[in-house]
């Protein structure tokens, strides 16, 4: 037996006045509904679920439910950094200005070797500071991680060891795999 999950009712407090009246309600309809003929005709399994969507169905009649939120709507857009974007595009400018120049005449020109040492410039630069920003990307992951592990120990092993598991099929045959660990 599987449930399904329904929609977070909207409760009042709990020291509310409205609880008073809807006990009273409760008390009433309960054994009006569920008399002994319904409890003893039917399992208790099938009888607990028949009692909870009932009780569910009354709250939501008596209180309503949470609208479903859009979880989408709140999430952040990760901005490139602003400094490896314009060297992106300088190099690229630099290599369409490179590839102009090869093929409107001789490769071996002034310009062309100037504009060759500018595109490698850039290329460096780039794989400078995509290192870089890698490293301090790596670093804040690092202090998260000790961070988590000093807060609770217990809750980082166990997330360390559920994460993503590749689970795939075989490209060959168990004959192959058995043939192969035998000689190794």
């Amino acid at each position: 037996m599987q449930r399904e999950s329904k929609q977070k009712l909207i409760l009042t407090p709990a020291n509310s006045s409205k609880w008073n009246q809807i006990n009273e309600d409760l008390a009433a309809l309960i054994p009006r509904i569920f008399n002994k003929a319904v409890v003893s005709s039917l399992s208790t399994s099938v009888l607990s679920v028949k009692f909870d969507d009932w009780l569910y169905t009354y709250f939501d009649d008596n209180f309503g439910t949470v609208p479903p939120s859009n979880p989408t709507k709140n999430k952040r857009r990760k901005r490139s950094h602003k400094g490896l974007e314009r060297l992106r595009q300088r190099k690229k400018e630099c290599k369409a200005a490179r590839k102009a120049l090869i093929r409107a005449g001789p490769e071996k020109t002034a310009e062309a070797d100037l504009i060759s040492k500018q595109w490698f410039s850039l290329v460096r630069e780039h794989s400078r500071l995509k290192k870089t920003l890698d490293q301090k990307k790596q670093m804040k992951s690092r202090i998260s991680c000790e961070q988590n592990f000093r807060t609770d120990p217990n809750k980082f092993a166990s997330n360390l060891f559920q994460g993503k598991q590749k689970n795939g099929t075989p490209t060959f045959s168990a004959e192959t795999a058995k043939k192969y660990f035998e000689k190794t």
